[in-house]
């Protein structure tokens, strides 16, 4: 099963930006929750339920309620990973298939809530997904499939959650589901690419400040050489490019290859052509430094950025999203980089364990700069990403291919 982000999507006549779909294990759509989607990314809206009592029978009504922007993904997410759920009891014949989730029963639900994420979540989170979920299935029951469900979290599901805020500790992965809501918000090609650069190449904030188009006046090895190739018919068949990131910029001084995917190296070079030779413009007598990454706030335009700009990039678009986690820095990006490259090294495409996981960690070492241990084997600071994975699969479900 498969959650994915359409760009520029028209459906009669109403246009998205982006919507989420979500696939079978034969790629098919899913069209309840397509549905659910169009409603929730078109109007803002959730559907709610109400009760009341009125000549001594008791009534439930359904009614709209609005959502914040930053929710919307969150919901989404919620209700994806419902249905991974679902999917995986259909094939122990012990639930619907995915594709008829109005013949789902309330009791399944609330085993769900009350049983399975109890035990993965806090108080505050399992409300969160309650609420995503009751909104799918009101929305089926105004669509008329199905009668108003009474979903609810029982008094030792909140315990239990509850004892999970006690003994939480700090997770250094961010989600594809806050990644997209940071890109989302992301007003410049610049910040976007500065955020990519953390999950995606794995950079700290400051090495940011390595990617030089240039060097006094020489092109190989840099940027504008890797623009070349990119274009370059010939070439055509790379998929990656790689770059060597000097010393100068690296915490331990040490030179080393990173890479772009070819998307990235795109996004970079239309960020060079337009953005970048747009603020240069406007920065009055000054020369194009060989930085890739310029500054364009009045009075500083046109410089270098700073060390700390990713950071402060990363922290404000999180600020921005109230129901991601407000400890979550910029250098969780980095770890989240590495800790989906380990899976990558360490899985194949059936699913199955192709290297040993020393191996893997030792790839992940030389991508992130990290020492190795006098034995040659990766040290405490690269292990750590053995446990990541873990966290990973149980923040994107069990069958999540990089």
């Amino acid at each position: 099963m498969e959650k994915r982000t359409l760009k520029d999507v028209n459906i009669c006549g109403n246009s998205f930006e982006s919507l989420t779909v979500f696939l079978d294990s034969n790629g098919n759509i899913i069209i309840a929750p397509l549905l659910y989607t169009i409603y929730l990314e078109n109007l803002g809206e959730i559907i709610k339920c109400k009760e009341y009592e009125k000549g001594g029978e008791l009534y439930k009504e359904l009614y709209e309620d609005s959502l914040s922007e930053s929710s919307i993904p969150q919901y989404i997410g919620h209700i994806f990973n419902f249905f991974q759920y679902i999917e995986e009891l259909n094939l122990l014949n012990e639930a619907p298939d995915v594709h008829h989730s109005y013949l789902i029963q309330a009791s399944l639900v609330n085993k769900y809530l009350n049983s399975y994420l109890p035990k993965h979540l806090t108080s505050a989170s399992l409300s969160v997904h309650q609420a995503s979920i009751r909104s799918y299935f009101y929305f089926l029951s105004k669509l008329g499939l199905i009668a108003p469900m009474n979903i609810k979290i029982s008094r030792k599901a909140k315990k239990l959650s509850f004892d999970n805020n006690r003994s939480k500790t700090k997770i250094n992965y961010v989600s594809t589901e806050e990644r997209a809501a940071l890109l989302h918000r992301c007003k410049t090609k610049r910040d976007r690419l500065l955020l990519r650069m953390g999950f995606e190449v794995g950079l700290r904030t400051s090495e940011n400040t390595g990617l030089l188009l240039q060097y006094k006046g020489n092109r190989d090895g840099y940027l504008l050489s890797l623009f070349d190739d990119l274009i370059n018919p010939e070439k055509s068949h790379l998929e990656k490019f790689r770059y060597m990131l000097h010393g100068k910029f690296t915490k331990g001084g040490k030179s080393r290859w990173i890479f772009f995917s070819r998307s990235l190296l795109e996004a970079i070079r239309d960020y060079y052509l337009t953005e970048r030779a747009i603020v240069l413009s406007e920065a009055k007598g000054k020369l194009d430094p060989d930085d890739l990454f310029l500054n364009a706030a009045p009075g500083y335009k046109g410089d270098p950025i700073k060390e700390s700009r990713a950071t402060d990039v990363f922290d404000k678009y999180r600020d921005m999203i109230d129901w991601m986690d407000q400890t979550l820095s910029y250098h969780d990006l980095r770890h989240t980089f590495a800790t989906e490259l380990y899976q990558y090294e360490l899985i194949n495409s059936e699913g199955g364990e192709t290297r040993s996981q020393s191996s893997a960690l030792i790839t992940v070492a030389q991508r992130l700069g990290h020492a190795l241990g006098k034995d040659g084997r990766p040290t405490s600071v690269t292990t750590c990403y053995i446990r990541l994975k873990e966290v990973m699969l149980d923040v994107e479900g069990k069958n999540y291919a990089i």
